[in-house]
Formats: C-alpha cells, sequence, structure tokens
C-alpha cells in the first residue's frame, strides 16, 4: 500500500516528507495533480508516465532520489518535488498556484473536526462553527503589510458540555452577542461577543436550523429550518418565538433587503427562490425557477442586484428584486456552494465543493475543490484556486483585504490576501 501524501505547500521549497519505503530499486511516484493536465519536468525534459490510471492518478518511475522533478502546467507556479525515499512507493496529491490573479494564498491552519462556515467578528477575529467537533473555534488574524497569519485562541461552547452540530453564525453587534444555529437539538445558541461566554440557548421552532439572518435594529432573527421546511422568527432580545413561516422546501440561504421589508429565501429541494414579506409574514411571491438546489443569497448595499448559488447546477446567477427576474447566469462547477460579495462590490467568491464521492458526499471525491473569483457586475471569472477538499465557508475581512476559506473535509482553514 503505498503512502499518500498531501502536498498543500503555500511556501517554501515544497519538500514532501518521507513516507515508508517499500523494497525495490528506485521510486515509483504515484501523482494525482490539480490541475489534472499538470505535468512533469526531470532535466529539463517532460517525462512520460507508465500508466493513467481512471481516477487520475499517474504512475512514474525514478531511478534516485537526486533527480527532482518539477510539476508544471500554463498559467500555474512550478513546484519541485523533493522526493526523500531511496526506494519504494509514494503517493502525492499536489495543487498549483497561479501566476496572477487577486487571490494569493499566503496561509493555512488546522481547524477541529467539519468547520461548516466561518465569519470576521470585530478585531479581526474569526468564528468557525464545527459539525462533528465540540464547540466553535476562535481565531484572530495577525496582519502585517503583505501577510498575515492566524492565532488559535480557543474553541468554545456551554461550559462543561461537548456540543457538536454547529452550523452557521449571526453577529449581532448592537446587543453584542453572537448566535450560531445548532442543527440538533433544533437550537439557536447565544455566546457573548466580547469573550465567547456562553449566554443560553433558545428553541427554534423548526426542525435542523441552519442559517440566521437579522433585522438592522436586531429585534427579530429569522431562521431557515431544513426538516421542517419553515422559516421561523425570534425575537432578538430573549429569542422567543414570534412566528412560523411555511415555505416550499427546505429553506437554505437567506437574504434580508436594505429596509427590512422582504425576506429572499433559497429553496434548496425545488432550486426556487421565495420572497417573504416581513410584515405579514407570508410568502408573496415565487420566482419559479427551474428544478435546481438553490443553496446561498448575497446582495449588494443598495439592494439593487442579488447573486445566489444553485448546487445542482453549478451555477451562480444574477437577480433584478424590482423585476424579481434572472439577469444572468455562469457556471461555475459542480457542487457550487458558499457565495460572498466582498466590500468593494468588485468581486464575488464562490466556493465550488468539486465531485462527489460515488459512495457519500462526506468521503474525498475524485477531485478537491476550488475558490472561484467572478467580476461581481458581469459574472467573468477573474480566477480559480485549486482549494482542498470540500471547500465550503468563506468569508471577507470587513477592508476587503483578506479572503478566509473553510475546508470541510479537511479540517482547514485557509487565508488568502486580495489584491487589486
Amino acid at each position: 500500500m503505498a503512502a499518500i501524501i498531501l502536498a498543500f505547500h503555500l511556501a517554501g521549497s515544497g519538500v514532501i516528507e518521507q513516507p515508508a519505503a517499500e523494497g525495490g530499486n528506485g521510486v515509483e511516484l504515484r501523482l494525482r495533480s490539480f490541475p489534472g493536465d499538470a505535468q512533469l519536468l526531470l532535466h529539463g525534459d517532460y517525462l512520460p508516465p507508465l500508466r493513467t490510471e481512471e481516477d487520475g492518478w499517474r504512475v512514474y518511475r525514478l531511478s534516485d532520489t537526486g533527480q527532482i522533478p518539477v510539476l508544471v502546467a500554463d498559467g500555474y507556479r512550478p513546484r519541485p518535488l523533493h522526493l526523500l525515499a531511496a526506494h519504494g512507493t509514494i503517493a502525492v496529491e499536489e495543487r498549483l498556484l497561479p501566476l496572477e490573479g487577486p487571490l494569493q494564498p499566503v496561509g493555512e491552519f488546522p481547524t477541529g473536526a467539519a468547520p461548516k462556515s466561518v465569519t470576521f467578528l470585530p478585531d479581526d477575529r474569526l468564528v468557525v462553527p464545527l459539525i462533528r467537533d465540540n464547540g466553535i473555534d476562535l481565531f484572530r488574524m495577525i496582519r502585517d503589510r503583505n501577510n498575515a497569519e492566524l492565532d488559535h485562541l480557543g474553541t468554545f461552547g456551554p461550559a462543561g458540555q461537548e456540543l457538536r452540530a454547529y452550523v452557521e453564525p449571526l453577529v449581532l453587534r448592537r446587543r453584542g452577542e453572537i448566535w450560531v444555529s445548532r442543527m440538533d437539538p433544533d437550537e439557536v445558541h447565544r455566546f457573548e461577543l466580547a469573550g465567547g461566554r456562553w449566554l443560553g440557548s433558545v428553541e427554534t421552532g423548526g426542525r435542523w436550523p441552519k442559517v440566521l439572518v437579522a433585522d438592522n435594529r436586531e429585534q427579530r432573527v429569522y431562521v431557515a429550518n431544513w426538516l421542517s421546511e419553515t422559516v421561523t422568527v425570534l425575537d432578538g432580545g430573549d429569542g422567543s418565538l414570534l412566528a412560523t413561516i411555511p415555505v416550499g422546501g427546505q429553506p437554505r440561504g437567506m437574504w434580508l433587503s436594505p429596509d427590512d421589508s422582504l425576506l429572499w429565501v433559497c429553496i434548496f429541494s425545488t432550486g426556487d427562490i421565495e420572497v417573504i414579506d416581513t410584515d405579514t409574514s407570508e410568502v408573496v411571491h415565487r420566482m419559479g425557477l427551474p428544478p435546481g438546489a438553490a443553496r446561498h443569497i448575497v446582495g449588494n448595499r443598495a439592494g439593487t442586484t442579488l447573486y445566489y448559488s444553485d448546487m445542482y447546477h453549478g451555477t451562480v446567477s444574477m437577480i433584478d428584486p424590482r423585476g424579481r427576474v434572472v439577469t444572468g447566469s455562469r457556471r461555475v462547477g459542480p457542487n457550487v456552494n458558499t457565495i460572498v460579495l466582498d466590500p468593494r462590490e468588485e468581486f464575488l467568491f464562490v466556493s465550488v465543493r468539486g465531485r462527489n464521492n460515488r459512495e457519500n458526499y462526506l468521503l474525498p471525491g475524485p477531485e478537491h475543490g476550488r475558490i472561484v473569483v467572478l467580476d461581481a457586475r458581469t459574472l467573468e471569472q477573474v480566477q480559480e484556486i485549486w482549494a482542498r477538499r470540500q471547500p465550503t465557508g468563506l468569508a471577507v475581512s470587513p477592508d476587503g483585504g483578506y479572503l478566509v476559506a473553510t475546508d470541510f473535509l479537511d479540517d482547514n482553514l485557509a487565508v488568502y490576501r486580495i489584491d487589486r
């Protein structure tokens, strides 16, 4: 059995650690690269593989470790592969970084198990809810002129309790609180914004809460409840249930208009988008979109343009909210996930999970995911970066200087500088 090495070096020489060696002369290198058409250079010449397997692995034979192959592809930075084993079989998965583009990777940092989302707090802090681990990771970003690192401040949650299945955070700045949805058992947990102290939990009035959205005065918090197919309205002060609004399927992403009058809801199980009148707590419009899996929705500050992702179609689309029509769409890739608009409204960042494992999407699939940068005005692709397994959560720093992204299956938080 070959030792598998996941090589995702963001700086330095690209040294690969030595695996357990096996018998035989020379090194058999099993390589899967992202992009898939990257080639190996050896002493300046292209090295053809002995064979290529169906799942994208290519097999090479190297006679000795003094040979340093270099992985190359058009538009990407070359990556030397320093193989330290004298013989045996080495399996390497390696990504290349693009030569140009606004996103520049600056670091990766481990998280707890299955980081679902990420959100910036004041003072360059970040919260990362964990699905398969206990609590919520808290980081602080430490910057200099051209770089940033993350300091893990700890994992917080109810004292003395080991609780999992945290999904999405909501920052209530006026109230000095963070609310985080917890799918099972259908709760929202409240924490102190300054120090992360647990303030208690409230029931959502629905099953499997996910996305949380608050109005401008933080008087109402809207909760998308996946299994009960409802949006519930909670009092922003004491968390009491104010209303339950049935919707036409499993709700996921939500966006509230700047005047708080309309709540736009992505219906994942149908691909449609519904509009709720917040005064009457009733669905007043369904867009009648083709069957799909509408997942996430964001809008510009003026509320004149909305963007939503469809996981089934792998698309990102623009909506004119006044006419309630789609004005443009772009296919981005399989299993499009979270989208986030940068504060300058220049770029739309998209996490693309990649193709699923045939047995279960919670297992590693045949390819790694990507972070895609779109022009927010036209949806033209500006850049794409290979990420790790299943990039999901995205957040942009309030000053627009950095993007952070969670890799759901690799328990990883990646940091990118945004160059203009």
